[in-house]
């Protein structure tokens, strides 16, 4: 019989540092996990957050610039305002393919819908106020009216997808927080078991040393 008591004994033990080390094990998985998660997490920070919100400012810039072309004094001839309008055009197209290679939410693309349509109206209007320049009038005038309100909405859209995007980081900052804090639960976890599983091994270690003392002492008597 006591030969069915230490099988029993050996198997619970082994059982015991069987189940912690899966534990530590899948303690780790879910570890590495958490790291690519997180890696995710802070590139997307960079490149679908920080980038856009820089080309929402660069394509702002150069709507501005483009209103400033036309309220300059008088020295502009039609020819030199049409060049500098040609020139943020195509800065402003540049950014746009920029833009769209990044990840849209819901939002953001309804958004940067809207910003393209209004963006492609104030073109088509100011390109027909343009041949106005030169020589003002009262259509000119009413025709500078509605690029100046075309401009608006396009600027609005600009606005709202800026404050996506805050709202957007902000958000993925919380999951990098919340991700870090789950490391470090789970890192206190794999060392609490490591201390277990020490602690397991000596007791082991020790009962096994204890046997073989009486066995040695044993075999010395007979």
């Amino acid at each position: 019989m006591k030969w069915a008591y230490n099988i029993r004994h050996k198997l619970r033990a082994a059982l015991g540092l069987t189940a912690i080390s899966i534990i530590i094990l899948l303690s780790n998985f879910f570890e590495r996990k958490s790291f690519t998660n997180l890696d995710s997490s802070m590139n997307s920070i960079y490149q679908d957050r920080l980038m856009p919100a820089s080309y929402l400012y660069e394509i702002s810039n150069h709507l501005y610039q483009k209103r400033l072309s036309h309220e300059s004094n008088a020295q502009n001839t039609e020819g030199m305002v049409r060049a500098k309008v040609a020139e943020h055009n195509a800065a402003i197209a540049a950014i746009i393919t920029k833009y769209e290679t990044t990840v849209l939410t819901k939002d953001e693309t309804t958004q940067w819908a809207a910003f393209k349509n209004h963006l492609t109206d104030y073109n088509l209007l100011e390109e027909q106020w343009l041949h106005h320049y030169a020589t003002p009038n009262a259509t000119g005038d009413a025709m500078h009216l509605q690029v100046v309100a075309q401009f608006d909405k396009a600027l609005a859209n600009l606005n709202s997808l800026t404050k996506i995007q805050v709202g957007e980081g902000d958000n993925l900052q919380k999951t990098s927080h919340s991700i870090v804090s789950n490391t470090l639960l789970l890192s206190y976890l794999e060392i609490s078991l490591l201390i277990v599983l020490s602690l397991f091994t000596l007791v082991i270690l020790s009962t096994t040393d204890r046997v073989l003392f009486r066995n040695n002492q044993h075999q010395m008597l007979n």
